[in-house]
């Protein structure tokens, strides 16, 4: 699960309006760092705007969630994995 993506929809906004809350500009941005980490289409926000999100969101989403997060998604699709 997306925490920004869940934090996203409990608080009723659209991506257009959480792109603007942390100045990305574009909503199709703000829907790439939404989707899930296995997604194709998912991106990682720069560092900077993690630590803006984190602000935006209260602290109900931390910086470094994308890091860990993405650390179990890599472990689950690592070979060893499968076994």
């Amino acid at each position: 699960m997306n925490k920004l993506n869940a934090w996203r929809k409990a608080k009723g906004l659209s991506y257009q309006k959480l792109a603007d809350k942390v100045g990305a500009g574009y909503a199709a941005t703000a829907r790439a760092w939404c989707l899930p980490l296995d997604h194709k289409n998912f991106r990682m926000p720069p560092e900077e705007t993690r630590l803006h999100l984190q602000e935006a969101t209260g602290g109900a989403v931390v910086a470094s969630w994308w890091l860990l997060a993405g650390e179990g998604a890599e472990k689950d699709k690592s070979p060893s994995a499968a076994r």
